[in-house]
Order: C-alpha cells, then sequence, then structure tokens
C-alpha cells in the first residue's frame, strides 16, 4: 500500500493525506448476459477496474473520495463489451477559522431508470434502461455565533445532475434523446439557532429560497420559511412546534404549492436509551404525519424507525440524497438511515421528470456481537410517491446483510434484498426483484486481496416476465 502524508501548515485545508491506487482483475460467469426472460445466454465476462481513494484528514479538514474505472470484456458477445465509472465523495474544509467553510460532494454510478426495465446480477453496463448518472453540489458555508444569545449559518449551494449515455458496444443504453433531463439548482439558506441563553425553549428560525433548471426553459422555484420551537416540559418530554409558508412553482405541478405549512408534536425521551418524537401537521395542501424512534438496545445494537414527507423534483431527490451521506465508524460513506454503502444516485422508483410527493416509512435494526467478529443489519422501507390525484405509486424494500470475521485473514458476507412495487395507478408496471449475494474476501498479503463472490437476480414484471440471472466471479485486487 502507498500511504502519502502530506503535513500542510496552511491553507486551512492541511492535514494527512492517504493515496491508494488500486487494480482489479475480475473473471466472471453470467448464465444471462443480456438479461432476457428467453433465449438466455451465457457467457464469461472479464471485467480490469484501476481506481484510486483519496482520504484527507486534519483539524480543518475532511476528505474522501473513491473513483475507479472499469472495462468489462465479453468472451462470446464482444458487442456487450463496455467501459463504466464510479466516483463517490465528500469533502469538506475550514477556510476562515470558526466562520467560513466550503462542502463538495460528488457521485457517478450507472443506474436503471425503470424498475420493470432490463436489470442485472452485478455491475455491468446494459444495452437499455440505463443511464450514466452524475450528481455534484458544492457549498459555501459562513456562520457566526452570537454569544449565548444565537448563532447563524447562511449558505449557496450549487447542485447539478446529469443523465449521460452509457457506453455498450455499438448498442448505447439511452439515447440522447430518450434519457431524462438534467438539472442545475442555485440555493440560498439561512437558519438562526438559539443558544445556550435559552435552557428550555430552543428554537430556529430559517428561510430558503432554491432555483432549479431542468430541459429547455422548464424552471422551478421553491421558497420557504420556517420557525420551529422545542419547549422542554420535563428531562423526559418536551412539546415541539412549527409553522411557515412555502411556495412552489413548476409546470409539473397540477396546482402550485402556496400556502402556510404548520406542525405540533412532541418528544419523549424516557430513558438514555430511548427517544421518539411525533408530530401532526399541515403542508403541501395536506395533512401530514411524520416522527423518529430511536432505541439503543445495548452498546452494539440499535432500531431506529422515521416516517417522513418530501415535496420535490426527482433530480432534487438525487441531490438531496448525495447531501445526507455519512461517514460511518470504518471510514465508509453510507446512508444515514440504512447504514448500507452509499449510492445516492438510485431514485428507487421509475424515473419521471416531474415534482412529487414522496413519503416513506423506514425501520433499521443493525448490530454486532461483543467481539464484532459478526456484524449484522436489517433494513425494511414503504414509499410512496403521488404525482397527483390520479397518479402513484408504492415501492416496498427489504434489505438483509450478515457478516463474519472468520479467521483473520478471511471474512464472509451474505446479503438478500427484496423490492416490490406493491400498488400502481397510472405510474409504471408492477414488478418484484430479489437479489441475494454471497462472497468470501480473503487477505493474501498487505498490499493483495481475493474475492469469491455469487450473485443472484430474479425478475418479475408485468412488463417482461420473468428473468433470472446467475452470476459466479472470482476477483484479484491489489493496491499500491
Amino acid at each position: 500500500m502507498l500511504a502519502v502524508s502530506l503535513g500542510l501548515a496552511r491553507p486551512a485545508a492541511g492535514g494527512d493525506w492517504t493515496i491508494v491506487p488500486r487494480v482489479d482483475v475480475r473473471e466472471g460467469y453470467s448464465s444471462n448476459v443480456r438479461s432476457v426472460p428467453e433465449g438466455e445466454e451465457s457467457d464469461l465476462i472479464t471485467t480490469a477496474t484501476a481506481g484510486t481513494s483519496v482520504v484527507g484528514r486534519g483539524a480543518r479538514l475532511n476528505f474522501n473520495f473513491d473513483y475507479s474505472l472499469s472495462r468489462d470484456k465479453f468472451v462470446d458477445n464482444s458487442e456487450l463489451n463496455s467501459d463504466r465509472q464510479n466516483l463517490i465523495g465528500s469533502g469538506s474544509t475550514e477556510l476562515w477559522q470558526d466562520h467560513l467553510f466550503l462542502d463538495a460532494r460528488a457521485a457517478i454510478s450507472q443506474e436503471s431508470l425503470a424498475r420493470s426495465g432490463v436489470t442485472a446480477a452485478g455491475d455491468r453496463t446494459l444495452t437499455e434502461n440505463e443511464s450514466e448518472v452524475v450528481t455534484f453540489t458544492a457549498t459555501p458555508l459562513l456562520t457566526r455565533n452570537y454569544g449565548r444569545w444565537a448563532t447563524s449559518e447562511t449558505f449557496y449551494r450549487y447542485s447539478e445532475t446529469r443523465f449521460l449515455e452509457t457506453d455498450q458496444g455499438e448498442e448505447e443504453g439511452v439515447a440522447a434523446a430518450a434519457a431524462p433531463q438534467g438539472s442545475r439548482s442555485h440555493e440560498l439558506s439561512t437558519l438562526v439557532r438559539s443558544g445556550p441563553k435559552f435552557s428550555r425553549l430552543a428554537w430556529e428560525l430559517s428561510t430558503s429560497f432554491l432555483r432549479t433548471h431542468r430541459g429547455q426553459g422548464n424552471v422551478l422555484y421553491d421558497r420557504k420559511a420556517d420557525l420551529s420551537g422545542e419547549y422542554v416540559v420535563t428531562r423526559e418530554f418536551a412539546v415541539l412546534a412549527r409553522i411557515g409558508q412555502q411556495t412552489m412553482d413548476d409546470v409539473s405541478l397540477a396546482e402550485d404549492v402556496d400556502g402556510m405549512a404548520w406542525s405540533a408534536g412532541v418528544r419523549v425521551q424516557p430513558g438514555p436509551r430511548t427517544v421518539a418524537t411525533v408530530e401532526y401537521g399541515h403542508q403541501f395542501g395536506d395533512p401530514t404525519w411524520t416522527g423518529e424512534l430511536g432505541y439503543k438496545i445495548n452498546s452494539l445494537s440499535t432500531i431506529s424507525a422515521s416516517l417522513t414527507v418530501n415535496l420535490a423534483s426527482q433530480q432534487q431527490v438525487l441531490t438531496n440524497a448525495l447531501n445526507g451521506i455519512v461517514e460511518n465508524e470504518l471510514g465508509s460513506l453510507v446512508d444515514p438511515v440504512t447504514g448500507l454503502d452509499a449510492n445516492p444516485n438510485d431514485l428507487g422508483f421509475d424515473f419521471i421528470d416531474q415534482v412529487a410527493k414522496t413519503q416513506t416509512f423506514n425501520v433499521n435494526f443493525s448490530g454486532s456481537t461483543v467481539d464484532t467478529r459478526n456484524r449484522f443489519s436489517v433494513n425494511g422501507s414503504l414509499s410512496t410517491r403521488e404525482l397527483d390525484a390520479n397518479n402513484k405509486d408504492s415501492v416496498a424494500n427489504l434489505v438483509g446483510t450478515y457478516s463474519r470475521q472468520m479467521t483473520p485473514n478471511l471474512v464472509g458476507r451474505v446479503q438478500g434484498n427484496l423490492s416490490q412495487t406493491i400498488q400502481t395507478s397510472g405510474v409504471g408496471a408492477g414488478d418484484a426483484t430479489l437479489r441475494s449475494n454471497a462472497s468470501l474476501t480473503y487477505t493474501i498479503s498487505d498490499t493483495m486481496v481475493g474475492i469469491l463472490d455469487y450473485n443472484y437476480v430474479r425478475q418479475d414484471s408485468e412488463a417482461r416476465g420473468i428473468v433470472q440471472e446467475n452470476l459466479i466471479s472470482v476477483n484479484l485486487r491489489r493496491t499500491f
């Protein structure tokens, strides 16, 4: 492993840098390389990947980016040969001590545009139903402290989403005319938060203005102003309230949003291991319930649940997911709700280029054994997307993961994922997709890792019927 350390006192971004280049060679066998319901063709796939991870740590710096470029080569179906790239990363630095910060995030991945379209058991470019999705954001943030009375944060955020053609031999995955429209967003937001002077009554005042350009001449405007408060009655009980105004204009809305939003609720914390909030209110023109629950079973296991409601364009959903990724205790970028590897470009629904209201219920159970050799997580979610009164779809997901450190050099891992459209009204087609994975990872040396991997996918959709694929692969990875 090549570790490059840079000790820089100036500028503020100084810190320790670790740069780890790597090369992967993977040989795989697929039972259905074209992902078709009938007339399956098997083939051998050789994948060569070059990548690097760059991590920077310091008192005023946090940087974590990983990029890779892969080439898939088929023995009998050379027209499927293709290149693909992946990027996931976030970075922040303090430009002016305690006052000015800069945050930047980016993601590149290849994603299916329709749940019932062509899918595959592993990572490879498909002949249709796929786009290379690129999202990135840049956010300068200015903070100020008003003694014990309050603090403020003001930021400008530039966000961009692009949907590019994939490289799939002579057949391009998604033609430019069929790809969704990209977007460019400018957001200005200010938040004023109460300081320690307010011991029992905490409050926040926020305003934001968002302008998003989508396609040719389609501009979305979203303006918000909110005042929220939390009054601590006892150590175990607090009252929550929020009132505000939201205005959203977009050509895809059957009726523009313009009105007052409010909510009221409680926060209950009966002990150090449990906290729960529940709120009822009115926003986006309808009554809404939201809430969160967190329970720490012990020092190694937790249960959490949440119910959220959001109104945004589908491009906004992607950039919001990118802005939400976090680092876990291992230094990996993950989804903050599920704890799984971050994939902010995965919408979870058929991509439809308009504003939609989405309600999501999520529950997660995760933990490890005392010796940390065994780790597990189970995540379930139900999301309902409403485009208008006559167009709705609901998607249920269940993901289970278990890993075990079998020996000091050997790690085993299994994962199952069931995703199903359980309700559709005027949007897309019904589908159910089962994915499973089992892998063994053996550390050969400090710079060499071998991986034996098995993937299975079964897709049952109204549009294509039943599609199945088995993929077995052996991977050798070398870091430098």
